[in-house]
C-alpha cells in the first residue's frame, strides 16, 4: 500500500469508529439496547461472512481449541462488551461511553499480567499506558461532569464493557 492509501484507510476507519457512539445514541432512542446491539452484530457478521466467502478463505474451525477460542471471544470480547456498552449508553451520553470504552487498552495489560504470569510489562509499556491514561483523563476533564440522569447502577454497566474486552 502507498502512503496515500494508508492515510485514506486510516481516515475511513476514524470516520466509522468516530461516529459509532453517536449512531448508537440515536438508535437507542427507538430500539432496546440488547436488540440494537444484536442487530448491529448481525449486520457485521453478514458483511464479514460475505467477505470470507468472496475471498474463499478457510473459515471452518479445525480443532476443539479453535472452537473454544471462537466461542470465548464471541461471548466475552464481542457479546458481553457490546451488551454492557449499549445498556450503559442508554443511560449516559455517547461521549461518556466512548471515554469509558477507551480504557480497554489500559485495562487489558493489567488483567493480562494477573492471568499470564510469564508475561512482563516493560518500562516502555508503562510509559504507553500512562500516556493513554493521561489522554483519557484529559478528555474526561474537558468533557466536564455528566449532567444526565446517571445512577450508580448505570455507571456500573460501562466499566464492565471495557473490562470484559480487556480479558482478551
Amino acid at each position: 500500500m502507498t502512503d496515500l492509501e494508508d492515510a485514506l484507510l486510516f481516515g475511513a476507519l476514524a470516520l466509522v469508529w468516530g461516529t459509532a457512539f453517536t449512531a448508537i445514541e440515536v438508535g437507542l432512542e427507538t430500539l432496546p439496547p440488547l436488540l440494537f446491539a444484536a442487530g448491529r452484530l448481525d449486520v457485521a457478521a453478514f458483511i464479514f461472512a460475505g467477505i470470507v466467502l468472496l475471498r474463499r478463505l478457510q473459515w471452518i474451525p479445525q480443532t476443539k481449541a479453535d472452537v473454544a477460542l471462537i466461542l470465548s471471544n464471541g461471548i466475552l470480547v464481542i457479546g458481553a462488551q457490546f451488551a454492557f456498552a449499549f445498556i450503559g449508553q442508554s443511560y449516559v451520553t455517547s461521549g461518556v461511553t466512548a471515554i469509558v470504552i477507551s480504557f480497554t487498552p489500559i485495562i487489558t495489560p493489567i488483567i493480562a499480567i494477573r492471568i499470564l504470569p510469564t508475561e512482563r510489562i516493560y518500562i516502555t509499556d508503562v510509559i504507553g499506558l500512562c500516556t493513554g491514561l493521561a489522554g483519557v483523563i484529559a478528555i474526561a476533564i474537558v468533557a466536564g461532569p455528566s449532567t444526565d440522569n446517571s445512577s450508580v447502577l448505570d455507571c456500573c454497566w460501562r466499566p464492565q464493557s471495557s473490562s470484559r474486552s480487556g480479558l482478551y
